[in-house]
């Protein structure tokens, strides 16, 4: 493994683990993604921690599940949706902040989802573009303040020029030069970034952060003319019905807060899952315009995404309710560059904030004297066998889950539903076998860890850093 190699970042904002031309290249094309990931290690079943953006985030930052985050209240054992909504608190340990301490430089740009918006959790450089053009003061959000002065407009105004209906989130192309969109304005200032640093003696930890495919859907014309929104195929309110719980379907039934295919209509089904496609075809384009300024020698690439999207799967677009079904909590995984094998992949199941462990390895840096909840995938490259592991997504959220091996439970924690799942003979989870006697000790095994991770509360307790100017 090279010494303190430079660690590059990717992470997109609610793609699901399959939507990469990997595998499926008729629905996909991500040529670039494609071929890193083919020479280095995939994780082929990789979970988020959390169904929602800013745990996950959390999460992928410090090696901890959400509710564990220091100074966070232990998880209650009722619904408790605030909670699954929380973002790590300012000053608290980060990889970030342990890799800056050793001599690293650090950058991030795109979507934080800090609060506050520009939270120091170690990054020297941030610029910063949530993504949205809403919800920020002027001031707090570098690409919103970069679009106004090039572009003379807000740059949130072409999302809402036309909204097919309430509730439905803005779907429209982007009026722009290609250029001026979010996706290559966060893309142009990490290889702004890299240039200027190519030179230092210092290695570098750079955190690009795309916040797409994730709504409002805004794909520049170019990548739109690409699709045919006729090639996209749903489930129906028939698929819906199959494996939910009953609380859930009566919640979706209810219209709260949910987007059906039927409400949507065929018309902005299509639509939605059309634009999502272009969105992610660009999203590789400035993976691979970023390629030419990292020397794969020297350094080691991730890619994941913060959580998944239903789809148009169960007769449900984005990613409510947050059910932590393989479409949401399953997320792509991939590790590529110096010292990484290639061709290798992994499918017993993993974290995808292995990540921030694995960062402190390729560094040479000891973690914290604590109890982390996810480990290094360092042991991946070598030739062990490890043992199978328990996993967790929404761990402080109303619908948790836990993972091992091909089994998988979740629980709706106010109703005591749950579902157990062998995903090894289903894997679109149809059956549900929590009431099957014959599966009892695999229930009870993954009931007992779900509760300890729910009992548990902090796992660690570090003090607050002071906090320090970003650029």
């Amino acid at each position: 493994m090279t010494s303190t190699p430079d660690i590059v970042v990717v992470v997109t904002d609610q793609q699901r683990h399959d939507q990469l031309g990997l595998y499926d290249d008729r629905e996909y094309d991500t040529p670039n993604l494609n071929a890193l990931a083919r020479s280095g290690t995939i994780f082929d079943t990789a979970y988020a921690c959390s169904t929602t953006c800013a745990p996950s985030r959390g999460a992928l930052m410090t090696g901890l599940l959400p509710g564990h985050f220091p100074g966070d209240k232990p998880p209650q054992l009722t619904r408790h949706p605030s909670a699954s909504a929380r973002p790590l608190r300012e000053g608290f340990w980060t990889v970030i902040r342990a890799l800056r301490a050793a001599g690293y430089l650090t950058a991030l740009f795109g979507k934080g989802h800090f609060s506050p918006l520009r939270a120091d959790h170690g990054f020297q450089t941030m610029r910063l573009a949530e993504g949205l053009g809403l919800h920020t003061q002027r001031g707090e959000d570098d690409y919103s303040e970069w679009f106004r002065r090039e572009i003379g407009e807000d740059p949130s105004a072409h999302l809402f020029r036309s909204r097919e209906r309430q509730g439905v989130p803005a779907a429209n192309p982007f009026p722009h030069e290609v250029e001026a969109h979010v996706l290559s304005w966060i893309t142009r200032e990490a290889v702004e970034y890299l240039q200027s640093t190519a030179g230092t003696e210092k290695p570098r930890l750079v955190w690009i952060s795309f916040p797409r495919p994730h709504a409002p859907f805004d794909p520049p014309p170019k990548y739109l003319e690409r699709y045919d929104a006729a090639d996209c195929t749903y489930e129906t309110e028939r698929d819906r019905a199959v494996g939910l719980p009953a609380v859930a379907t009566r919640l979706i039934e209810s219209g709260f807060g949910f987007l059906p295919v039927e409400r949507a209509g065929d018309s902005l089904t299509r639509k939605i899952l059309t634009y999502r496609r272009a969105l992610i075809h660009q999203i590789d384009d400035c993976v691979g315009a970023l390629l030419p300024h990292l020397d794969m020698k020297k350094t080691v690439f991730f890619f994941t995404s913060d959580h998944g999207d239903f789809h148009g799967r169960r007769g449900l677009l984005m990613k409510t309710p947050f059910l932590p079904f393989e479409e949401l909590a399953r997320v792509p995984f991939f590790v590529h560059g110096a010292g990484i094998p290639s061709g290798r992949r992994i499918d017993s199941p993993v974290q995808n904030a292995d990540v921030a462990l694995t960062c402190l390895d390729l560094a040479g840096v000891a973690p914290p004297d604590a109890v982390f909840d996810t480990v290094s995938c360092l042991p991946h490259f070598g030739d062990d066998v490890l043992p199978e592991r328990f996993v967790h997504t929404a761990s402080n959220a109303e619908y948790p889950m836990v993972r091992r091996g091909k089994w998988k439970l979740f629980r709706h924690l106010e109703h005591e539903e749950e579902m157990l799942f062998n995903l090894a003979e289903d894997p679109r989870e149809t059956n549900n076998l929590a009431g099957d006697l014959r599966f009892i000790v695999e229930l009870e095994q993954l009931r007992a860890a779900m509760m300890a991770q729910l009992l548990q509360g902090p796992r660690v307790e570090i003090a607050a850093e002071p906090t320090m100017g970003s650029t």
